[in-house]
């Protein structure tokens, strides 16, 4: 098919002429279901779960103000999230960032609470026998 780039068994990626195309006609009101089919798609053989993941694919790319790709290539705000092997790491100090505060004790241990026997309800009858009576 002319406007898809690959299929694997979860993934369809799409053309950037497409995708484009695609945009243009849903903003203009048309049905995604249509649109595929218009292009020559099978909506059928697609299925309607993966033709509305796409649409909301497209809109979060254009919400985002990111540009659509060809098949499944790295969006410009993926592309330098790693730091590059050779890059050098500079070790920060308490002098580089005055408002950070050091030296915060941990909080205390919460101690178990124990309640004296003199504070337990008493109870005439066995709990479990009082519950089992009951239902």
């Amino acid at each position: 098919m002319p406007h898809i780039v690959s299929v694997t068994e979860k993934i369809v990626s799409y053309t950037l002429i497409f995708e484009e195309l695609f945009w243009r006609r849903y903003k203009q009101g048309a049905m995604p279901d249509k649109i595929f089919r218009d292009f020559g798609i099978d909506p059928k053989i697609v299925g309607m779960n993966r033709i509305l993941g796409f649409v909301t694919v497209l809109r979060r790319l254009v919400s985002k103000g990111l540009p659509f790709t060809n098949g499944r290539e790295r969006q410009p705000e993926k592309a330098n999230v790693r730091a590059k092997p050779n890059a050098v790491i500079q070790e920060v100090t308490a002098e580089d960032m005055p408002d950070l505060v050091l030296n915060v004790p941990k909080p205390p241990r919460s101690a178990k609470t124990i309640v004296p026997s003199s504070l337990m309800p008493k109870y005439s009858t066995p709990l479990s026998y009082a519950y089992s009576a009951s239902h």
